[in-house]
């Protein structure tokens, strides 16, 4: 009984495990669980880097919101963070100079995000848990 006891206290305090999330380079890119939708906008042809991403409380398609970051309010504030509820949840990956955006679905039960820019091979990166 003790050792169960030992270790199902063991078990609820071992740390959740991140899963990272990363845009495809650009849309032709993406591979399988990957789905464009417009943009509605677009700034220069002549660029296509991955930019931005965003946090949906469903699928952007069927007409879901994105999710403010925690941080919504201040203005450089950087890594990009999301408190979550473990809601059904779509990230969205921003491209410049395109009007088309990439989704997909992520994992039920995430609690926290935070999505960093690697600037060295503009590869934009969700991490969660």
């Amino acid at each position: 009984m003790r050792a169960l006891l030992f270790s199902a206290c063991l078990l609820s305090t071992m740390p959740l495990l991140a899963q990272d999330f990363a845009c495809p380079a650009s849309p032709q890119a993406a591979g399988a669980g990957w789905h464009a939708f417009p943009a509605g906008y677009a700034d220069s042809p002549t660029r296509e880097r991955a930019e931005r991403i965003e946090l949906y409380d469903g699928d952007p398609r069927q007409g879901a919101t994105s999710i403010p970051d925690d941080h919504s309010g201040q203005i450089g504030v950087a890594p990009v963070a999301w408190t979550l509820a473990g809601q059904p949840l779509f990230m969205v990956c921003t491209y410049a100079g395109i009007e088309q955006r990439m989704l997909r679905s992520l994992p039920a039960g995430l609690t926290h995000c935070q999505a960093n820019n690697e600037f060295e091979d503009m590869r934009l990166l969700l991490e969660c848990r």
